[in-house]
């Protein structure tokens, strides 16, 4: 990344790339192996945020560092994601999925990829038809005839806290 400063021309080095070169140093190596888990790694090499702290935000986190380690992303390396996939009858038939508190989550046409936290969620075959309720725990594939088999919910209402 080039910067300007006050007329002059600078180029900041990524914090990335001096990672990798300090883990060419053997000492370095050892000393950032030997550290006991992934947040004093990632306080250690980031250093201190832009607030001055050693936080979650931006490239300063944990989930960064172990996305340049690892090569996933940071959501894979910080939360266990629970893939869904339902199959609607027809491929025009929409997928709409939402959260039990009555928030959107995602639309589909005819099939429904996704990962998404473990909890409860509702799936609807288009808007304003019947509503069924998802439980997700572990990977799940099911199927619009299967989901209309099983129960029916109410909608979730959006509603701010009082």
């Amino acid at each position: 990344m080039t910067i300007f400063n006050w007329g002059r021309v600078q180029t900041m080095t990524k914090l990335s790339d001096l990672h990798a070169q300090w883990m060419c140093d053997s000492e370095y190596r050892a000393a950032y192996n030997a550290l006991e888990d992934e947040s004093t790694r990632a306080a250690i090499v980031s250093g201190p945020g832009p607030n001055g702290r050693h936080d979650r935000d931006g490239d300063h986190s944990e989930d960064n560092l172990l996305q340049q380690e690892q090569g996933c992303s940071p959501m894979q390396a910080s939360t266990q994601y629970v893939g869904l996939e339902i199959l609607a009858s027809l491929p025009e038939t929409e997928i709409w999925l939402g959260d039990t508190d009555g928030y959107f989550v995602q639309k589909a046409l005819g099939k429904l990829i996704t990962r998404l936290l473990p909890g409860d969620y509702v799936v609807e075959f288009g808007l304003g038809t019947p509503v069924y309720p998802i439980h997700l725990d572990k990977e799940k594939s099911t199927t619009q005839a299967e989901l209309q088999a099983g129960p029916v919910c109410a909608r979730p209402v959006f509603g701010l806290p009082k």
